[in-house]
């Protein structure tokens, strides 16, 4: 499998830990999911902590900026404590969301939660963005990289690419990264763009069940900022829509439900949500091409092709 989290092992972290707070901390452990970062939990002084690692420090900082200008507009963001680097990668301690993700709640607890959970997700789309300009990734003094949701969509999936996606074209011709159908769908969520163009909102970016913390009773906190955009906020709901499929709970019906208890409307609501579908599932084909997963991109595929809501 390739190898994308930076290495760094529990003695470094033990080390670099006991030096920023002075005194050893307790409770040190990895947390094992995840694909491009390195996670650690640990308490000091009866209070809980993560430590994070990645190959970009712009990442954390973006974090720590939304932190200062939206929690106290309710986003459910923890607090970063420190940036800084360690053996060329970068860390950043933050304070530690109580709970478990949601992913791994049961199907009773999940119910349970459910109302605040689409809250939060509200209440994150929501904020008031004030004189912050720009749509797609935001840079640390808080603005969006592009003019327009159509030029943030046509440079995420572009040829050129530095960093992760340096040469990704190269899995057309190299691995099972199927070019006709890719085409096909990426020409589908450029003419459906239209539709999100006006829509401007801050949006997780990787809005999946992993990222939310639940003390099972309402959402602690939601984590890995690393994909925060300005856009089209249905780009998260077809994300949680996409992973989390089930007859018990329709979630673009639950939401849809919510929408219009709180009279907040949503209009072209199927356009824009195959549009953010089209380009979460173009790059998670990718993803999984990159990663050698072929089962979880032969499902993701189906789920595309299939899309009729």
């Amino acid at each position: 499998m390739l190898n994308i989290k930076p290495e760094i092992n529990i003695v470094q972290v033990d080390n670099l830990l006991e030096k920023y707070f002075g005194s050893k901390v307790q409770g040190l452990q990895a947390v094992v999911e995840g694909n491009l970062k390195q996670v650690y939990l640990f308490n000091h002084s009866d209070k809980y902590y993560v430590i994070r690692f990645s190959k970009r420090k712009e990442e954390f900082e973006v974090e720590r900026f939304l932190y200062e200008k939206f929690e106290h507009q309710g986003l459910s963001i923890p607090k970063i404590l420190e940036i800084g680097s360690l053996q060329n990668t970068f860390f950043s301690i933050s304070e530690q969301a109580i709970g478990k993700t949601i992913n791994t709640l049961s199907a009773n607890e999940l119910y349970v939660i459910m109302p605040n959970l689409i809250e939060s997700i509200t209440k994150m789309h929501s904020v008031d963005l004030g004189n912050y300009k720009g749509y797609g990734w935001i840079n640390p003094s808080g603005n969006g990289l592009y003019d327009s949701w159509y030029e943030y969509l046509v440079a995420f999936f572009k040829k050129d690419q530095d960093g992760f996606w340096k040469d990704w074209y190269d899995l057309f011709e190299n691995s099972f990264l199927e070019y006709d159908v890719f085409q096909e769908l990426y020409e589908k969520m450029l003419q459906l763009s239209q539709y999100c163009e006006s829509e401007r909102y801050l949006i997780h970016g990787d809005c999946h069940f992993g990222n939310i913390i639940s003390d099972t009773n309402k959402v602690t906190g939601i984590i890995d900022w690393g994909n925060v955009m300005y856009g089209d906020y249905i780009f998260d709901i077809a994300t949680l829509h996409m992973q989390f499929q089930s007859p018990k709970y329709n979630l673009l019906k639950m939401f849809e439900e919510y929408y219009e208890a709180k009279g907040i409307n949503v209009p072209n609501f199927r356009e824009r949500f195959l549009c953010a579908t089209y380009c979460k599932g173009l790059d998670s084909l990718r993803f999984f091409t990159k990663l050698g997963r072929k089962k979880s991109y032969d499902s993701v595929k189906d789920y595309l092709i299939s899309l009729d809501i």
